[in-house]
């Protein structure tokens, strides 16, 4: 069954799983494109009174970096398909680098609206 899943058979009609995850990153592709453009056409709200530089700097750094992965991980996730298993590390290092920055922007976004109450969320919503 594992190894039906891994080459793609026996999954019914429709796409196989890797088929799946190819398109899957595609679109992910295709967002994040998107979004760059929006970020780039409509201005960011000014910054919250309440950051303190350095929180303005982690910010910024964090959504650069997030905007990043979203095209490092679908991208390193087609060169290993279409250049071998060579690139597998990159790929699985790209999408632990990533949860750990969601998981970053988690906690400060949590941290703001849980903790300090200042509602740093309706800023970035």
């Amino acid at each position: 069954m594992f190894s039906d899943v891994v080459t793609g058979d026996g999954l019914g009609d429709g796409l196989s799983l890797p088929e799946l995850h190819i398109s899957l990153g595609l679109f992910i592709i295709g967002l994040a494109a998107v979004r760059v453009a929006w970020r780039r056409t409509a201005p960011l709200p000014p910054w919250a009174e309440h950051l303190s530089a350095g929180e303005r700097r982690l910010e910024g750094a964090l959504e650069k970096l997030l905007l990043t992965l979203l095209f490092v991980v679908p991208a390193t996730g087609l060169l290993l398909v279409a250049a071998g298993e060579d690139w597998l590390p990159v790929h699985v290092t790209a999408q632990i680098a990533f949860l750990l920055a969601i998981a970053a922007h988690v906690g400060l976004v949590l941290r703001h609206t849980v903790v300090r109450r200042n509602r740093h969320l309706g800023r970035m919503l």
